[in-house]
Parts: C-alpha cells; structure tokens; sequence
C-alpha cells in the first residue's frame, strides 16, 4: 500500500461486530457486540491473515496461530477475502490485527 494512502486511511474510524457478547440478555443466541476503533496502519505489501502471525497462550501454552486461523478457531469465522490486508488497530504494546473485510468505516 503507497504511503499517501495509507496516510490518508491513518486515524479513520472502523466498526466491528465479530465478538461475541456473552453479556446479551437473549440466552440462546448471545449476539455480537459493536466496538469501535481507531486505524494505526496496515500490513506491509504481501503480508495477509495467511502469513501474519502472533502469540497468543492456549491451555498455558504459547502458539503462534496466522490471523486466519485465530478468526476461524475463536469464532468459526471463515475468511472470503484472506489476502487482503489487514488493519492494525493497536496500541504502544503493539500490533492488534483485523481482517479488513472485519471492519466498516464509520462516516466522518
């Protein structure tokens, strides 16, 4: 991605809606919640949710799972787009990465 658009698409606001919310009040479908968040960056050229990965512990256990996989193991979520670049919304900790067909740009 050129670095005028991705100055351009720096500090927009995106929408998601893929995690769950165990918090609804419906019992037998506990719906998504929305959550919004600020765009940092994007991945580099090449780099998608099938070769970028990151750490995460499972059963006290440190794996190393690709965004793709992590989407379709924590929330049966398949990917149609698994090449496109990814947003990073994160923070000075580090990077947190979305697919980008995850996220709806908010107007304004």
């Amino acid at each position: 991605m050129s670095k005028q658009v991705s100055n351009f698409l720096n500090k927009v606001k995106v929408e998601t809606n893929h995690t769950k919310d165990h918090n609804s009040r419906n019992k037998e479908d506990k719906g998504t919640k929305r959550k919004v968040h600020t765009i940092i960056t994007f991945s580099n050229y090449r780099k998608n949710s099938t070769n970028v990965t990151f750490w995460k512990v499972v059963n006290r256990k440190i794996t190393h799972p690709t965004v793709r996989a992590h989407f379709w193991q924590d929330s049966g979520i398949k990917l149609d787009f698994p090449q496109a670049p990814l947003v990073d919304y994160g923070n000075a900790d580090g990077p947190i990465w979305l697919p980008s067909e995850l996220a709806k740009v908010i107007p304004g």
